[in-house]
This record gives C-alpha cells, structure tokens and sequence, in this order.
C-alpha cells in the first residue's frame, strides 16, 4: 500500500509540467524569490532564500554523512575522511563545470538509480525459487496486498488516502525544495 504513495510522484509531475510550470513563468517571471519580493517586500525574499539555503544544507549534510557510513563500513576509511574528500570532489566537480557538471551528474545518478531498481528486479527473478510471483505470493499471504484497500474508508491505510497523501508529499519535495 505504501507503494502507492510514490506512484503518485508521476502524475504530479506530470501536473506541473502542463500546468504550473506555465503558469509559474506567465506570473512569477524569473523565480519565486523574485515574486516573494514584489508581493512581501525584500526581508521576505531574503527570509524565503535563508531558509533555502538552510534547508539545503541540512538534506546535503545527512546525504553525505549516510554516504560516509556506508563507504566507512565497505571500505574502512574513517567517516569524517569520507566527507571530507566527497566535499572537496564534488566542490571541485562544480567549480570546474559549473552547472552543466551538475546537470550531467544529476542525469548519471538517476541512470543509475534506474539501473539499479532494474538489476534488483532481476536478481529477485532469477535468486529466488518462484520468481517475482513468488514476492507476491509472500506478500499476500503477509496481508500486504489487498483488493479491498481501494474503499473510500479516509480513516485507515486505504488506497486512497496513501494516493492523496502521495500527491501531497510529491508537491511538496518536488515544487517547494525547487523554488
């Protein structure tokens, strides 16, 4: 049921590509900060663009610290190392090619998530005695896949409300963190 809540993420961004995004640049112009500005004044662009900048140090600091424990514990190399190296590649990486490094290294990653999400299927298809079928059947035996989770019951982990609340939580990591 959970999974529901990411399938979500498709369609909103679906939504934003035909609807906001045009909107967005018809109204706003350049960015939010700009209309922040021009609607609240400049301590509110300023206001808006510090907790940015807070926000996105804060997700770059458990990124790399959840980077470094796990390179720390396949490698043995020291966590602080880690970070410390990461920081000054990926600095150095931006410096060098500026936002086209950042863009292609964006594209990379999400190749290799991709990639990865692929070879983790087919490891499962060929590993496990039944195959994919046989993850189903676990998770059915499990209570984990229902039919009936598509009641209209708003109170309890129904298809619907993992639906609404996936909406909710793509807007929110996709179009508020990229304002």
């Amino acid at each position: 049921m959970r999974l529901v809540q990411g399938l979500m993420v498709p369609l909103v961004v679906l939504a934003g590509i035909g609807f906001i995004v045009p909107m967005y640049r018809k109204v706003i112009g350049l960015s939010a900060y700009e209309y922040f500005e021009r609607r609240f004044g400049y301590l509110a662009r300023l206001y808006a663009s510090l907790a940015f900048v807070l926000a996105q140090f804060a997700g770059m600091g458990s990124v790399f610290f959840l980077l470094a424990l796990a390179v720390s514990s396949m490698t043995g190399i020291g966590v602080v190392t880690v970070i410390v190296v990461l920081g000054l590649v990926v600095t150095v990486l931006t410096l060098l090619g500026g936002m086209e490094a950042v863009i292609w290294l964006d594209v990379i990653q999400g190749v290799l998530l991709i990639l990865g999400g692929v070879v983790t299927l087919l490891v499962i298809a060929v590993k496990l005695d039944g195959g994919l079928g046989q993850v189903f059947t676990i998770a059915a035996a499990e209570n984990k896949v229902s039919l009936g989770s598509f009641d209209w019951n708003l109170v309890e982990l129904t298809f619907w409300v993992m639906a609404i609340n996936g909406i909710f939580y793509a807007v929110i990591r996709r179009w508020c963190s990229a304002t």
